[in-house]
């Protein structure tokens, strides 16, 4: 089987929504133009990237949070799809995650007149086998190495607008041992806790956390109003988000009895679309748009935005996901 291309050069990118549209005043382009001009240095200049060892990514990119994977090409610097080739078919990948034995777990988009996704494992040795045949678009994956569980959301597709903005997706959890895929709950970005016994996800206006076996839901903090931008780290110990009052990303620790430990705080000058987590890096991304050309541009906070890095973007679409993939 084909595998993927993947980037040798680390760099970094961002998760946003066509929904969440940024007005930025005159001030702010003008220093996001001088992020790209410093950015475009570190892309394409001697350093390679961020400051620091930065794995190499996938982003999604797209006019929905569903949107397919890119990477990054190394020899032109522009996106490029990120497919996987099924029974002679490239097919788009939705997520990728990596699995402790190296084989690679993926949502990938099925030729169909209306989105549907489904699961599917890459072994080391390059086969690629479906694990559901459900015929429902499915994203945002969640793999917990400890259980062998993966989670996602997943909804059959009524219209543009739902599909669009239903933050009430069903909730499954996979079992690579028994080969099921389980119904566990509504809402969306689901992520394990404990060793694959427990889920947070976002329950509309809030971060909720599910028992998993129990049904017992609570609550652990509630989001900014409208689209908010935050992230969990892979392992669900780290919950970064954007304070629109302080023009701040506050760090959290996650405890594993659910509370969060506030850490620190970086300002940004210009409200990002989106943060996202490559490894243990967190990530903001911003995106700007001339006359002719679309730029995204990604920095580390904790960095300052030192070393930004931007890349070509495309026209009408913004970066939604990001994950780690080397």
């Amino acid at each position: 089987m084909e595998t993927p291309t993947v980037p040798s050069t680390p760099v970094l990118q961002d998760t946003g929504t066509s929904r969440r549209t940024q007005v930025i005043a005159a001030g702010g382009i003008v220093l996001l133009i001088v992020i790209i001009a410093a950015g475009y240095y570190f892309l394409h200049g001697k350093n390679g990237g961020f400051a620091g060892s930065t794995p190499a990514f996938a982003v999604s990119v797209g006019p929905a949070p569903a949107s397919p994977l890119y990477v990054i090409d190394k020899e032109s610097g522009n996106l490029k799809p990120l497919t996987v080739t099924v029974k002679g078919m490239a097919l788009p990948a939705l997520d990728a995650v990596k699995a402790a034995d190296g084989s690679w777990y993926y949502i990938l988009a099925e030729h169909s007149s209306t989105p549907v996704g489904n699961l599917y494992v890459q072994k080391p040795d390059g086969t690629v086998t479906a694990l559901t045949t459900s015929k429902t678009a499915k994203y945002n994956l969640s793999y917990d190495a400890q259980s062998g569980r993966l989670a996602y959301q997943a909804i059959v597709y009524k219209n543009d607008l739902d599909f669009f903005t239903n933050q009430q997706w069903d909730l499954m959890v996979y079992d690579s041992s028994t080969q099921k895929e389980t119904m566990v709950g509504k809402g969306a970005n689901p992520h394990f806790l404990n060793g694959g016994q427990a889920l947070i996800y976002r329950d509309d206006g809030k971060l909720a956390v599910e028992v998993l076996g129990t049904h017992a839901t609570s609550t652990i903090t509630n989001l900014p109003k409208g689209n908010p931008v935050y992230a969990i780290n892979a392992n669900s110990t780290s919950l970064s988000m954007y304070n629109p009052v302080s023009h701040e990303i506050d760090l959290f620790a996650i405890t594993k009895s659910t509370t969060l430990n506030y850490i620190s705080s970086s300002k940004v000058s210009i409200p990002p679309v989106s943060v996202g987590y490559v490894g243990d890096a967190l990530v903001a991304a911003y995106a700007s748009k001339t006359a002719s050309s679309t730029y995204y541009a990604f920095s580390r906070p904790d960095l300052s935005g030192l070393n930004a890095i931007t890349i070509p973007g495309l026209a009408g679409q913004v970066p939604q996901r990001l994950y780690i993939y080397e």
